[in-house]
Protein backbone atom coordinates (compact mmCIF):
# COMPACT_ATOMS: atom_id res chain seq x y z
CA UNK A 1 0.00 0.00 0.00
CA UNK A 2 2.78 2.41 0.88
CA UNK A 3 4.34 2.13 -2.57
CA UNK A 4 0.95 2.58 -4.25
CA UNK A 5 0.47 5.75 -2.27
CA UNK A 6 3.92 7.26 -2.41
CA UNK A 7 5.41 5.90 -5.62
CA UNK A 8 2.32 5.69 -7.82
CA UNK A 9 0.53 8.64 -6.22
CA UNK A 10 -2.77 6.82 -5.70
CA UNK A 11 -5.26 8.12 -3.15
CA UNK A 12 -7.02 5.97 -0.54
CA UNK A 13 -10.01 5.27 -2.79
CA UNK A 14 -7.84 4.23 -5.75
CA UNK A 15 -5.75 1.94 -3.56
CA UNK A 16 -8.84 0.42 -1.96
CA UNK A 17 -10.31 -0.39 -5.36
CA UNK A 18 -7.07 -1.87 -6.62
CA UNK A 19 -6.61 -4.25 -3.68
CA UNK A 20 -10.28 -4.67 -2.74
CA UNK A 21 -10.33 -3.30 0.81
CA UNK A 22 -12.06 -0.28 2.30
CA UNK A 23 -10.56 3.20 1.98
CA UNK A 24 -10.59 3.47 5.78
CA UNK A 25 -8.46 0.32 6.05
CA UNK A 26 -6.02 1.81 3.54
CA UNK A 27 -5.84 5.01 5.60
CA UNK A 28 -5.27 3.10 8.83
CA UNK A 29 -2.45 1.05 7.34
CA UNK A 30 -0.74 4.07 5.82
CA UNK A 31 -0.97 6.02 9.07
CA UNK A 32 0.67 3.10 10.90
CA UNK A 33 3.35 2.75 8.22
CA UNK A 34 4.22 6.45 8.35
CA UNK A 35 4.31 6.36 12.14
CA UNK A 36 6.70 3.40 12.05
CA UNK A 37 8.94 5.15 9.54
CA UNK A 38 8.93 8.34 11.61
CA UNK A 39 9.88 6.47 14.79
CA UNK A 40 12.69 4.64 12.99
CA UNK A 41 14.13 7.87 11.58
CA UNK A 42 13.87 9.64 14.94
CA UNK A 43 15.77 6.81 16.62
CA UNK A 44 18.49 7.09 14.01
CA UNK A 45 18.84 10.77 14.86
CA UNK A 46 19.25 11.74 11.23
CA UNK A 47 16.39 14.20 10.77
CA UNK A 48 15.27 16.79 13.33
CA UNK A 49 11.75 16.24 14.62
CA UNK A 50 10.43 19.51 13.18
CA UNK A 51 11.36 18.42 9.64
CA UNK A 52 9.43 15.20 10.13
CA UNK A 53 6.38 17.14 11.26
CA UNK A 54 6.62 19.44 8.25
CA UNK A 55 6.91 16.45 5.92
CA UNK A 56 3.95 14.74 7.59
CA UNK A 57 1.69 17.79 7.28
CA UNK A 58 2.79 18.36 3.70
CA UNK A 59 1.94 14.77 2.74
CA UNK A 60 -1.45 14.84 4.46
CA UNK A 61 -2.54 18.07 2.81
CA UNK A 62 -2.24 16.72 -0.74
Amino acid sequence: MYSLSREEGLNYEEISQRINISPNTVRNHLVKALHTIRIFIEKQGQIPHILLLLYYFHQNNH
